[in-house]
């Protein structure tokens, strides 16, 4: 066999080989199990080991049975599309990151970007559900990045992190330096938001966007980290601004359909703010994570070993009535979204 034969043999071995490795790392996230939408609702969820990264699972509401759809204890966020009919999120695979995107129809994943360091600062949908905003730090990849879904081709916007995507799909709100900004998708054109001192972090758009919730990080004045957190929220322009309540720190907020309930967590337990009444109601049980329901009658949250569903209007005490479905025992559970 002449030299150059071989050396072509060789390389086309070679590539063949890497092509299997490749689809065997794909294959791998997945476990092979899917939802069925037409078995009823399914609450998306994440599930950690002590210590370690999680999976993501979904848990038929009517069945009670829970069915594991990514496995290797790689994934540290998730978040569903408006309607949870896919879902994304990040795989951490030693100094690597990639971001994911998952049909929660046909269980097709989608490989959206993958960057040199392992993590990701924060995910939002566009209104229309065909693209995708996330923050990125890593070599050449500083920033909040937009892609198109089906066309996986990153698109740099403005040096930041934790985007939020308008519902009217032109803005995005994000922070630089622990300021809050907002960008104009079309033009490019940025402004902050707020002309304040503090350090602010993670806003997000109002169901009908006149207004921004968002948080303050307060600094221990001895050894300079993050001592507590505060939320507010102002209207669209920055102004009116109005304090909510203490709050856990890096818990997330989800507005309730209607824009006149905030959920978010504090030590451990989930707290329900009504913006008319100014009223706070909070859990006097163990409860993280609180997500919405599609038509806000609902609250699924986590506790170790629990995914737990209690209606929207209950008074969060020990005498109302909770649903609870055993995941794993001393492993938290964080649910993500919920599919109707």
């Amino acid at each position: 066999m002449k030299r150059p034969t071989v050396l072509l043999l060789v390389l086309v071995v070679a590539t063949v080989i890497m092509i299997g490795i490749w689809l065997f790392r794909e294959r791998s996230i997945q476990t092979g199990e899917i939802v069925q939408p037409e078995t009823g609702e399914y609450i998306l969820y994440l599930r950690y080991p002590v210590g370690e990264s999680g999976n993501l699972f979904a848990l038929n509401v009517n069945s009670g049975k829970s069915i594991q759809l990514t496995q290797g204890n790689r994934t540290n966020w998730a978040f569903c599309s408006i309607g949870c009919q896919q879902v994304a999120f990040d795989n951490r695979d030693g100094s690597k990151g990639t971001l994911y995107v998952m049909s929660l129809e046909d269980g097709e994943l989608t490989k959206i970007v993958e960057q040199t360091v392992p993590y990701f600062y924060g995910f939002s949908w566009s209104p229309d559900n065909e693209w995708l905003a996330w923050g990125s730090a890593g070599e050449n990849q500083n920033g909040i990045f937009i892609s198109r879904i089906n066309e996986r081709q990153p698109i740099y916007l403005a040096d930041g992190s934790q985007p939020n995507w308008s519902l009217d799909g032109k803005q995005i709100l994000y922070t630089k330096d622990f300021d809050i900004y907002v960008i104009e998708i079309e033009s490019g054109s940025t402004s902050r938001l707020f002309e304040r001192e503090g350090s602010e972090t993670y806003p997000q758009w109002s169901p009908d966007g006149n207004h921004i919730a968002f948080v303050q990080n307060i600094t221990d004045p001895v050894w300079g980290g993050v001592a507590r957190q505060e939320l507010y929220i102002a209207d669209a322009k920055g102004n009116n601004e109005r304090f909510i309540s203490d709050i856990g720190k890096f818990t997330l907020v989800h507005w309730s359909k209607d824009g006149n309930y905030l959920l978010f967590d504090i030590g451990g337990i989930m707290c329900k703010y009504s913006i008319p009444n100014e009223e706070r109601d909070c859990s006097k049980f163990p409860a993280e994570d609180a997500i919405w329901s599609p038509d806000g009658e609902q609250i699924a949250y986590g506790n170790y070993g629990k995914l737990c569903i209690i209606s929207s209007t209950a008074n969060l005490d020990y005498t109302s009535a909770r649903k609870c479905f055993e995941t794993q025992p001393k492993e938290r559970v964080q649910p993500v979204g919920w599919k109707p």
